[in-house]
């Protein structure tokens, strides 16, 4: 039900949350949206101070990490319900391991997002209880592994995976995971893609959804060709959220 509004005005694309091409600023209905968060946000009402949104959106100043690590506390909305607040650990890649406040709802909010992402290449997923919506896959000596569903998705499941070979028992064990759930996309870094390559792990996913740093031209020809399906930059960020989609046409980024 959270989702709902969310996925509604997503999947309608209507003329008020589009802007036209020859513009340089979001539509009116996110102006007014930001407008409303920016006069919530101790943070960002210091940052824009009497700035017009509409006429200043390109000479808005931007922030950094180091923004939020200095004082998370000020991104919180006066009007957030803190007892829903939780605290997501980013991994660090850029940077120092920063904690950065959220809410179940952003948090989850990346489902309709892939879902929609997907769309636009063409691409529907089965979901049921009975299915497996997507592998996401890892290469590390030690991180978490776990499995889940998602109720949104209609119960559709999930797992977490470590492809290093330490994490299973016999080598053999990851390929007969594979086999045994067929992930209908895997999501991942192009480092743990290039390491499934590598291993010669056998799918026929829908897509690769390539995301955390940049991947070479060369090894998303290899996957594309090894597992016949396309490689979507997925451009995401933990103190963020989701981002941008690469265009199904090749043209740049859908943000």
């Amino acid at each position: 039900a959270a989702f709902d509004g969310f996925n509604t005005t997503l999947g309608a694309g209507t003329l008020a949350t589009q802007r036209d091409g020859r513009e340089r600023r979001p539509a009116p209905a996110i102006l007014a949206w930001a407008r409303d968060r920016i006069a919530a946000t101790p943070f960002l009402r210091r940052l824009v101070k009497h700035r017009e949104l509409a006429s200043d959106w390109i000479a808005l100043p931007s922030t950094g990490r180091a923004d939020l690590a200095q004082g998370p506390e000020y991104w919180v909305p006066d009007d957030a319900d803190l007892a829903r607040m939780i605290l997501y650990r980013t991994a660090g890649t850029s940077g120092h391991a920063l904690g950065v406040p959220s809410d179940p709802v952003a948090v989850n909010a990346y489902l309709p997002l892939i879902q929609y992402a997907l769309g636009r290449w063409g691409l529907t997923l089965e979901l049921a209880p009975e299915r497996v919506s997507h592998f996401l896959v890892g290469h590390q000596a030690r991180t978490v592994s776990y499995p889940a569903s998602f109720s949104y998705w209609n119960g559709a499941g999930f797992a977490k995976l470590n492809l290093h070979p330490d994490a299973w028992r016999d080598p053999a064990d990851a390929q007969a995971y594979f086999d045994a759930f067929q992930p209908q996309f895997l999501a991942g870094d192009p480092l743990s893609f290039a390491a499934m390559a590598n291993l010669g792990l056998l799918a026929r996913p829908l897509a690769l959804l390539t995301t955390a740093v940049a991947m070479s031209p060369a090894l998303k020809d290899l996957l594309r060709e090894q597992y016949g399906c396309p490689v979507i930059d997925w451009y995401s960020l933990t103190e963020t959220g989701a981002l941008a989609y690469a265009c199904p046409l090749g043209e740049g980024y859908h943000w």
